[in-house]
């Protein structure tokens, strides 16, 4: 017999058992404490309290439940239910800290008119929060022909560009349906049309702007038409 195989099998066999009685240990272990961070930019819609209360409605007694029978995807799953939570991640530690994070969904319009609350850069629709009021343009859907899709479309160009987001307040349709969007100076309606050549309107756009502000001229304008191929059609009041 060979005496160094036995040894060796003997301290395998020992590790193994070892292992397996670390991991069982480590399973029974209680969660010790939660610790909830938001990652990415904050919104202020929610806040770590609301999250505490999902995890405690899915399994009420979670701070004193050994870590083997800590459902991590079903945590995962039901914070993912609150509107304003784009994504979830839940997870232990070896020490039994169980910890989450989450992302929110960013709010780049508010609804008002037909319907209430806010969308999300995917079109998401959200409820008003009781926790924070952003300061976003009104989307009113109460002429628009198409879906949220376009409006969201056009939201998120203007969201994503720093001059546009400064002057711009408001989104909606015209009577016929048309895009439109409005302006913080002298609440002049823009009809952009549709979101073809969409770079090319808005550039138009800022040019018109700029040369009607720096000439004094913004407030005889009521309407501007971006849709007439390369001009800019002022209607003045």
């Amino acid at each position: 017999m060979n005496w160094d195989n036995v040894k060796l099998i003997i301290a395998f066999c020992c590790l193994a058992s070892l292992m397996i009685f670390s991991a069982i240990r480590n399973q029974q272990r209680q969660i010790s404490d939660i610790e909830v961070t938001i990652k990415g930019d904050i919104y202020g819609l929610l806040d770590h309290e609301i999250v505490d209360k999902l995890l405690i409605l899915k399994q009420p007694d979670l701070s004193n439940m050994a870590k083997l029978g800590v459902d991590l995807k079903l945590l995962e799953k039901a914070i993912e239910r609150n509107p304003y939570i784009k994504s979830a991640e839940v997870f232990l530690s070896i020490s039994g800290v169980l910890y989450v994070e989450f992302v929110e969904r960013e709010p780049i319009a508010r609804l008002f008119g037909g319907e209430h609350g806010y969308i999300d850069a995917m079109g998401f629709k959200m409820p008003l929060s009781d926790k924070s009021a952003p300061r976003l343009p009104l989307v009113d859907m109460v002429d628009c022909k198409e879906e949220l899709s376009e409006i969201t479309q056009l939201a998120n160009y203007v969201h994503r560009h720093s001059q546009l987001k400064k002057i711009i307040t408001a989104y909606g349709c015209d009577e016929q349906g048309r895009l439109t969007f409005q302006t913080r100076v002298w609440n002049h309606k823009v009809v952009l049309g549709n979101m073809d050549d969409l770079s090319f309107k808005m550039n138009k756009f800022l040019a018109f702007y700029q040369y009607a502000y720096e000439t004094d001229k913004l407030s005889s304008y009521k309407t501007v038409n971006l849709t007439a191929g390369n001009q800019v059609v002022g209607i003045k009041i």
